[in-house]
C-alpha cells in the first residue's frame, strides 16, 4: 500500500546556468556556468520530494520508450518513487522542458519540446491503489486526474492538488496550494490575504498560495496561517513550489497540522533552492529537521 499517489504532467528537464537570457536582438551569446539534466514536473517532483523524505509513493500514467523516457523512470527510482504503474508506450516521445537559469537574478524562460503521448487511461488495479492509499496528489486536467479526484473521493482519501480545483476537479479536492501570481490573476488582488480569503471559498478544507521569497499563506478552519520563507544561498528557484507541495503533502501523510506542515514545506523547499534543478537540493528528512532545528523559524 502507497502512502501517496500522483498523477500528472512529468517530463525531463535541461538546466542550463547562464550569464544572460539571450534575446534576438541583443545578447545573443551567454557562457554557460552550469548544465545539468532532471526530472521534471509539478506532481512528480512533488513525489520525488515525498520519496527522498521518506514516504511510500507512486506515479501512475506513461512515458514514450525513447531516452527521455528512460530518463524520466530512471529520476523515480533514484527518489523511490515506484514506477510499476507507469505504462511505456512504444514509439512514444516524452515530454521534455529546456529551462535556462540567469545567474544574477534567478529568473527563468522555459521551452517545451513537444510530445505524443496519448492520455493515459486508469486500470483497474490502479484504481485500486488509489482508493488504497493516504493521499491523492494532482495536477493538470486530464480525464484520467478527473477520475483519480472521483476514486478519492468515494473512498474518502484526501487530494492534493498543486494549483487550483477547475473543470472536472471542482467540488473534488481538499488541500489546494498555488503560486501567487495564479492566485492574484483569479481573485483579481495582489494582497496575499484577501486573495486566500476568496480562494477557501471553493470548497477547500485548506487552501495555500506559495510567495516565493515572502512566504506562503493558508486558510484553514477560518483561520489565516503565514509562513515566512527561511533565508538560504539561492542557486535556483526551479521546482521550488513543486518540492513545497510535495513535502507538504508529506505533512499531510504524518497527520501534522497546517502550521507544522507549511514550516517543513518551507524548509524543504528552501534547502532546494541551495542546488541547480528541482531535484538535486531535494533534502532528507534528517537534513530538514536538523536545517529547522539550526535555523529559528522566521
Amino acid at each position: 500500500m502507497l502512502d501517496c499517489v500522483g498523477l500528472g504532467f512529468h517530463c525531463v528537464d535541461l538546466l542550463l546556468r547562464i550569464d544572460v537570457l539571450p534575446s534576438f536582438r541583443e545578447h545573443r551569446h551567454s557562457r554557460v556556468h552550469n548544465f545539468d539534466m532532471q526530472g521534471g514536473g509539478p506532481v512528480s517532483t512533488g513525489l520525488a520530494a515525498m520519496g527522498r523524505l521518506g514516504a511510500r509513493v507512486g506515479y501512475v500514467g506513461n512515458v514514450g520508450d525513447d531516452h527521455w523516457g528512460t530518463v524520466i523512470l530512471n529520476e523515480y527510482t533514484k527518489y523511490g518513487v515506484d514506477i510499476s504503474r507507469v505504462f511505456i508506450e512504444k514509439g512514444g516521445t516524452s515530454p521534455c522542458v529546456v529551462v535556462l537559469v540567469e545567474v544574477s537574478t534567478g529568473e527563468r524562460v522555459f521551452m517545451v519540446l513537444p510530445s505524443n503521448l496519448p492520455p493515459h487511461k486508469l486500470t483497474k488495479d490502479e484504481k485500486g491503489d488509489i482508493q488504497d492509499s493516504k493521499l491523492v496528489f494532482l495536477a493538470g486536467w486530464g480525464d484520467d486526474v478527473a477520475e483519480a479526484a472521483k476514486l478519492a473521493k468515494r473512498a474518502s482519501i484526501p487530494v492534493l492538488v498543486d494549483g487550483l480545483a477547475t473543470g472536472g476537479l471542482k467540488g473534488l479536492v481538499d488541500v489546494a496550494i498555488c503560486g501567487e501570481e495564479h492566485a492574484y490573476s483569479v481573485t483579481r488582488t495582489n494582497d496575499p490575504v484577501k486573495a486566500v480569503e476568496k480562494l477557501s471559498k471553493g470548497g477547500y478544507s485548506t487552501v495555500g498560495i506559495t510567495l516565493g521569497s515572502k512566504g506562503s499563506i493558508f486558510k484553514t478552519e477560518g483561520k489565516i496561517v503565514r509562513q515566512e520563507a527561511f533565508k538560504v544561498k539561492v542557486v535556483d528557484t526551479t521546482g521550488a513550489g513543486d518540492v513545497f507541495h510535495g513535502a507538504f503533502g508529506y505533512g499531510l501523510i504524518q497527520g501534522w497540522d497546517v502550521q507544522k506542515t507549511a514550516e517543513f514545506a518551507s524548509a524543504v523547499s528552501a534547502l532546494k533552492c541551495t542546488k541547480l534543478g528541482g531535484r538535486a537540493g531535494i533534502p532528507t528528512l534528517e537534513e530538514t529537521l536538523t536545517f529547522i532545528r539550526e535555523h529559528q523559524n522566521p
